[in-house]
């Protein structure tokens, strides 16, 4: 899953919205897509019956790294059951070198380079037996039959981030379900209306499937508030 954009430019010292729109947000503005609440939790997705959780493999560029044998070159290009990736119209076939690439691991966006390494988002499935994913075991035996293939959940219960709103179980809340209706979309708007609300943030979504973000710490207010 790409990262998404914040509404409003943040100032890099303070890393509090400013008025100005980021570019390509004008969007929420001119009122189009919808405001969805922004759960605090582990974003997830549930594709051809299993659960994947999302992680970044670090990698090296692999024209700046010398003496590397050939066969350690690896383009991550291949998703499971769909094929050859593509991002943004163009097929992600960019080489790097990986030392060790976790498996059950595929990627969902571009290289984001910093010099001679970078990091690549994906996906990594999720095994249920393992220990440490207990809380996904409880929510999907919960849940694992009205789950859709192909749509992205957040894990959120007692364990999960400390439980800053307050869930009585572990479950999956698919994203983009709860709709916030009057909800703000100017930089005034949304001053106020974190002043107001206690909530992590909103998504604002497009049919299209562009998205952008807002956090109410953006404004200058603590998550969760004591």
């Amino acid at each position: 899953m790409k990262s998404i954009p914040t509404l409003f430019m943040l100032d890099p010292d303070t890393g509090l919205a400013t008025p100005q729109v980021r570019s390509g947000c004008e969007w929420v503005a001119q009122g189009q897509g919808q405001a969805t609440r922004k759960y605090d939790g582990i974003c997830c997705l549930f594709l051809n019956g299993a659960l994947y959780k999302r992680r970044v493999v670090k990698v090296k560029n692999p024209l700046l790294v010398k003496g590397l044998p050939s066969p350690l070159i690896m383009a991550l290009v291949y998703l499971p059951g769909i094929g050859v990736a593509e991002w943004e119209g163009k097929p992600m076939t960019e080489p790097v070198f990986v030392e060790k690439l976790p498996a059950d691991f595929w990627a969902c966006g571009p290289v984001v380079w910093d010099g001679d390494e970078g990091t690549v988002p994906g996906w990594i499935k999720v095994d249920l037996e393992l220990p440490e994913h207990k809380h996904f075991k409880e929510a999907f035996a919960m849940q694992g039959s009205c789950l859709v293939s192909g749509r992205t959940y957040e894990l959120v219960g007692p364990k999960i981030n400390g439980n800053p709103e307050g869930h009585d179980s572990h479950g999956l809340i698919p994203h983009g379900n709860h709709i916030l209706l009057n909800a703000p979309r100017t930089y005034v708007e949304c001053v106020a209306f974190f002043k107001d609300y206690d909530m992590e943030g909103i998504v604002y979504r497009t049919e299209d499937g562009r998205m952008c973000r807002v956090k109410s710490r953006h404004f200058g207010h603590s998550w969760p508030r004591s």
